[in-house]
């Protein structure tokens, strides 16, 4: 059985976690960096906020990404040896 099946067997739990922590953490992290840097006074024409912010995002997204990649594989390890 290939990976892709295997991730299908999976709770629904288990993948709703996975795309909150991988998706929808960063959007919202991004969103609140740049509205505390504009309350800061640097605002949108501030780049500097936005390459940081950009840099938090893409961090917060990879690493969410792996982390629960990392996850799921441990749970279907778990799994194989309960069979």
């Amino acid at each position: 059985m290939n990976f892709a099946t295997r991730i299908k067997e999976l709770p629904k739990s288990i993948m709703r976690k996975y795309i909150v922590f991988s998706y929808v953490i960063p959007v919202i992290s991004f969103v609140l960096f740049y509205i505390l840097k504009s309350i800061n006074g640097y605002g949108i024409i501030y780049k500097e906020s936005y390459y940081v912010a950009s840099e938090m995002f893409l961090f917060l997204f990879f690493f969410g990404f792996f982390i629960f990649w990392a996850i799921i594989r441990v749970r279907l390890w778990v799994q194989d040896g309960n069979k």
